[in-house]
């Protein structure tokens, strides 16, 4: 077959087109385009401090082989980057962040400022507050907005005299009367104040008139323990007794004024099968260390590492003090110039001249009115029980709040069985019948009503500060 000249020159095109396309450089060329370039967006970006912002980079062409980037702040300390492209504000200025392609090397950049962000307001935790002369608290001013670049700020008393106020808002009492705590904003000058009134140590206390009662339960009353021996007891002089459980901000006031360290040992006398000892015992726990500081039970005295000072738990300052044990009770009775109330002394006050199972009658569908217990009803069966300020309940006929609910009270005694017949200013046993333990008296927050009854009694080591802070006390004075 004759083929012309044209016809075997385009064949012969052909095949060299087919070998060109074939071979195996003109594969990789294709498969591997270079970079030609790279962008950033946005090129500009303004952020105030603490605040983000996410770079996208774009590598030309779309389909180059290796499309790998570096990124990088030219001022780390006013702006980070990741290798994500994610820029992060951390301080007033600017700085360039550059993204380059590990291909060719090319570069997009994009200006980065970060602006001022100004207060608009500061308020404090607190509005008001009641110390005692040498107490110390500490006040924390809040700024608004959160991210505000000057957070400064300064703080004043109106009265040093009375009250003064360190750099960082620790207010220190100092004399009887009133200031006002002002802190202030370096930014606009924004003011927040705190009314500090600093009042004499002083128990609030109700006359025990003198008198006999019967001790103890009759067999008939309903969930009585058989170390509830009933006899008579007088009382031959009358006595004082405070008309509230002691309160946090109470027991931390003794605790400062005492010297009382982190460690919450002190020393104390006492005596025990008629010797009378004076030792170091433990006097209180943290609070914060019975099931952490956000616990159920931190609701008394926490140890304060900056003021070296022992402070009430905030929302807890008109609660009474629990995880304190009967040598940290015995120690502030005896600082305060009174004494723990002997059993008989306790029931007899509690009773208020009643001689039913309850101070308040014999039936027990009243005792929420006066004492704050475990509600079984308004239980919502997971929280746990807490206990709240003190005189929020009806009194007893004398004038007693919360002789039952709240906190469980020592007493001076040792726990032990009663001697029998009448007894005049009875002091208890000179070492318990039951074990090493204390007498404790009342209720408390996980109770139920029958431990409300007047005459129940319980025992505890005097060594412990109670689990879930729920043993407390109140003191007499004897005249």
């Amino acid at each position: 077959m004759k083929h012309s000249v044209k016809n075997i020159l385009l064949y012969a095109t052909a095949l060299l087109c087919l070998a060109v396309s074939c071979s195996p450089d003109n594969e990789k060329g294709d498969r591997e385009k270079g970079v030609e370039g790279v962008t950033v967006t946005p090129a500009e970006a303004s952020l105030e401090v603490g605040g983000s912002i996410q770079l996208t980079a774009e590598v030309l062409p779309e389909d180059a082989y290796d499309k790998s980037v570096v990124w990088n702040s030219s001022d780390p300390t006013v702006a980070t980057v990741t290798q994500e492209g994610l820029v992060e504000a951390v301080a007033l200025g600017s700085t360039i962040v550059s993204v380059t392609t590990n291909d060719g090397n090319f570069t997009a950049l994009c200006k980065v400022s970060v602006g001022f962000i100004p207060v608009t307001g500061v308020s404090l935790d607190t509005d008001r507050i009641t110390m005692y002369p040498g107490d110390t608290k500490q006040c924390t001013a809040e700024i608004i907005s959160s991210n505000a670049t000057n957070r400064n700020v300064s703080w004043s008393s109106s009265d040093t005299q009375i009250a003064s106020v360190s750099g960082n808002g620790i207010i220190k009492a100092i004399a009887e009367g009133e200031a006002i705590i002002t802190v202030t904003t370096e930014d606009k000058g924004f003011t927040a104040e705190c009314h500090i009134t600093v009042t004499s140590f002083e128990i609030e206390t109700v006359d025990i008139p003198a008198g006999t009662f019967t001790m103890g339960s009759p067999e008939t009353e309903e969930g009585r323990y058989p170390d509830e021996t009933q006899r008579e007891i007088t009382f031959s002089k009358g006595f004082r007794m405070s008309r509230y459980e002691i309160t946090t901000t109470q027991f931390a006031h003794f605790l400062n004024a005492s010297g009382i360290g982190e460690d919450g040992m002190g020393e104390v006398t006492y005596t025990e099968n008629g010797q009378e000892l004076t030792e170091t015992k433990v006097f209180v726990l943290d609070s914060s260390k019975d099931a952490g500081e956000d616990g159920p039970y931190n609701h008394g005295v926490n140890w304060n590492a900056e003021q070296k000072a022992w402070v009430p738990v905030h929302g807890y300052e008109d609660c009474p003090i629990g995880h304190v044990s009967w040598f940290g009770a015995k120690a502030f009775a005896d600082w305060y110039g009174g004494s723990l109330p002997t059993e008989a002394q306790w029931e007899y006050a509690c009773r208020a001249g009643s001689t039913t199972a309850y101070y308040f009658g014999d039936d027990p569908a009243n005792v929420l009115d006066y004492g704050w217990i475990f509600d079984a009803a308004s239980w919502d069966g997971v929280s746990t029980p807490t206990i709240h300020p003190v005189g929020g309940k009806k009194p007893n006929d004398w004038g007693l709040y919360d002789m039952i609910g709240n906190v469980s009270e020592y007493c001076y005694d040792w726990y032990g069985e009663y001697e029998p017949g009448a007894q005049t200013d009875p002091t208890g046993p000179k070492q318990g019948s039951y074990g090493r333990y204390k007498v404790l008296r009342g209720s408390n927050i996980m109770s139920n009503y029958l431990y409300c009854r007047s005459a129940y009694r319980d025992g505890y080591s005097p060594e412990k500060t109670g689990g879930g802070g729920v043993f407390g006390f109140r003191i007499v004075i004897n005249d």
